[in-house]
């Protein structure tokens, strides 16, 4: 990847994602689109990012990112299609000590547009001394759908919501 500043304040940043491949024995897979003994290659992707910081009235970051993943180079299944991920968050801090952040992101499926998932998040963290933090994180995910695959039939609803929570600690050496 690589990363300018622009101006003070102003960075951007691009990237991409080379296309790893990997063998699978598939062979005790009871799905029968997949076949035993093959060669899979994952999809590229490229990926442009921004950022900007700011000192007053607190200091902070907002960020954003877009990730163009090209499912249709993936030799998988040959109905996937390209996808376009969206993310945005903000982080501000309150003291030198303790960070508010949050942020949204929106990630399509690749197999079918209908299962696009909308992420909400939130956290905070504290530096409880020079060498030791603490932060804890909120994930609120959705999605709604009508099914038409092996589970669901056309008609049925679908509501699936997705809750995460992360803390982590760090200690610094």
């Amino acid at each position: 990847g690589l990363n300018f500043k622009v101006i003070n304040n102003l960075n951007i940043g691009l990237v991409y994602k080379t296309r790893p491949e990997l063998e699978a024995d598939l062979s005790s897979n009871t799905m029968p689109i997949f076949l035993p003994k093959r060669r899979v290659q994952y999809p590229p992707a490229w990926g442009l990012g921004i950022s900007h910081q700011w000192e007053r009235p607190f200091k902070g970051t907002f960020a954003c990112d877009v990730i163009a993943t090209q499912w249709t180079q993936a030799n998988i299944l040959p109905s996937y299609r390209d996808t376009v991920d969206l993310r945005i968050g903000t982080e501000l801090f309150l003291n030198d000590n303790a960070a508010v952040r949050y942020g949204f992101s929106h990630i399509p499926f690749y197999s079918n547009p209908a299962y696009t998932t909308t992420y909400f998040t939130a956290g905070v963290g504290w530096n409880l001394n020079s060498k030791i933090s603490l932060d804890c994180g909120y994930e609120l995910g959705k999605r709604n759908f009508y099914g038409e695959n092996v589970f669901y039939t056309t008609n049925q609803r679908v509501d699936e919501t997705i809750q995460r929570v992360l803390v982590t600690f760090t200690q610094k050496f």
